[in-house]
Formats: structure tokens, sequence, C-alpha cells
């Protein structure tokens, strides 16, 4: 075609990607969270979570030149690394629910184990979502259902792999659409990896090493992105103060220590607690997804690559 002479190959090839992501993550939030439209009954694309997955995971949707696998390290070139943002967007707003199902059951436990009025978990997905939820009669996490906690640990996954989805470009600030969404979404994905750190069931999928190195480099990238007066430097701050209180780092002197024992900065904002819930205004992102959290770490980021 015409149009199309005097564009490279691989951006051509991108390009349908990026489409059917975007349109994809459209449907997953329409069809999961919209409120039901009853004009429209039985209309709906997705109704099953495992049906959503299958729609990215099989990689039909993109150029045999930019497929990879999901155990793959981040891409080193600006257009892989979209498009595996956009997808592991994709794959947080599937499985985000389970994470917070968790996330709330924990803190239930902790704080109403003895109360006969033991808070119920409540589900993100409409009620004609067919998925699995942490059963009302639950008082301890061995009856959680399994599936929930595979689910939460794909959840957790893609968390990482959309945080460091652009780690692979070096230290040059990446060529995307919205440098300011993209920063505060990996903030966001920080404070809930954070949370699910903490857990003593998410704990186990949270790779301290992992989550240390996704902490230097999302405060790395904040720094070289935010400016003085930036919304993006309380973020850079917030998420330094987290840093210290998980393993007692001390970015005077680069080092850190064991977890839980730093003592506060006067000059750095303290951060969230875990188990105090919280709600926080909705922002919009540059990574592919509509998002909200567990009470007690709710955000909203829409990445658009």
């Amino acid at each position: 075609m015409s149009l199309l002479e005097g564009f490279n190959q691989r951006i051509l090839d991108s390009y349908p990607g990026q489409l059917y992501l975007r349109t994809h993550l459209n449907s997953i939030h329409r069809m999961f969270y919209a409120p039901e439209d009853p004009a429209k009954p039985g209309k709906d694309k997705f109704r099953n979570v495992g049906v959503v997955s299958d729609a990215v995971s099989g990689m039909h949707w993109v150029a045999p030149s930019f497929a990879f696998r999901e155990d793959d390290p981040p891409a080193d070139d600006i257009l892989a690394a979209r498009l595996r943002a956009k997808y592991w967007g994709a794959q947080v707003i599937t499985y985000r629910p389970f994470i917070r199902q968790i996330l709330q059951f924990s803190h239930s436990i902790k704080n109403h184990a003895s109360s006969p009025n033991f808070p119920s978990v409540s589900s993100e997905f409409r009620q004609d979502i067919t998925a699995p939820v942490i059963h009302p009669k639950a008082r301890t996490h061995g009856d959680i259902d399994p599936q929930v906690v595979e689910l939460a640990k794909k959840g957790i996954k893609a968390l990482i792999e959309s945080t460091r989805a652009f780690h692979g470009l070096g230290d040059r600030r990446p060529i995307i659409t919205n440098i300011f969404g993209t920063a505060h979404a990996q903030w966001g994905n920080l404070l809930i990896l954070s949370a699910a750190f903490r857990d003593p069931i998410l704990g186990t999928y949270v790779d301290e090493e992992l989550l240390r190195t996704l902490f230097h480099k999302t405060i790395q990238f904040l720094r070289q992105s935010a400016t003085a007066t930036s919304a993006l430097r309380t973020d850079m701050h917030i998420l330094e103060g987290l840093q210290r209180d998980l393993f007692s780092y001390d970015p005077r002197t680069n080092s850190s220590s064991s977890i839980g024992t730093s003592a506060p900065d006067c000059h750095t904002p303290r951060p969230v607690s875990m188990a105090a819930p919280l709600q926080m205004p909705h922002s919009t992102g540059d990574q592919g997804y509509p998002r909200s959290m567990p009470h007690h770490l709710q955000m909203n980021s829409s990445y658009r690559q």
C-alpha cells in the first residue's frame, strides 16, 4: 500500500499488536468492571477469567518477530517493550481482583480474627462474571480456594513484568507517549508488590532481591522523569521511604540490612501502612491498564502506550 511506504517493517508489525491489546484492555475493563447494560444482555465477549487470559497468552495477536514467552527477560528495543508493557497491563487487570481478595482477607484475619462479624471479601468483578472467590465462611489462610491463590500468583507475575517492562532499554529515558503516567503506574505497582511481599500467602511469590531491584530502578526512573514540583517527585520520596521501611535501605550509603529496622526520615514522607484502609485518587498511566486495588492500596492507572 502506498500509504505504508517509507515505514520500517518492524514498525508496521508492531502497530496491529498495539491496536489489538488496546481493544482487549478496553474490553476487559468494560466487561468486568463497567455496570451491566440491561439493554444488551448476553453480548459480552468475556465472562470467564480463563477466556480473557487465553485471548492474549497464545500470541496469535502479534507478528512472529514480536512474540515472546512469559519468562523472557525484558525487551531491549522500544517497540517490543511497549507491546510487552501493554500485554502485562492486560494480565494485571485480569488477575488483580485475586490479589485484592487475599490482601483483604489477610487484613480481616489480622484485625477481626475473633470478631463475630468477620468481614467477607468482596469481588471487583461484576456479578455475572465467572471467577473463584474466597468463601464467606473462610476464617484461615488454609480455607482459601487454591484457584484464588494461583490466579493471584499470576497477578504478582504480571505486576513484576509490568514494572520492569522498560528495564531492558538501558538507563536512558524511554520514548513513550506518557512518561508521567508510566512512572506513576510503576510507583503504584510497587505499592501493591510491597503489600504482597508482607502478606503471609502472597509474600511467597515476591522475591526479595527482585523487589529491591525494582525499587532501585523505579526510583531512578522517577528521579530521571520528575521536576522539582512534579507529583512524580512525591512518588519518588514515598518509594524511598517505603524502601527504607522494607529493607532498612539508606540511599546515602547505598546499603541495606534486614527488613523493618530502619528509623523514619523526617524529610521523606512515611510509606503508606499496608494494613490501614486507604482510598487513593484515580490517575492515568502509560502502560495499558485501568486499575483499582485493595481498599488499603487503591489506585487506578490507565497506561496508554
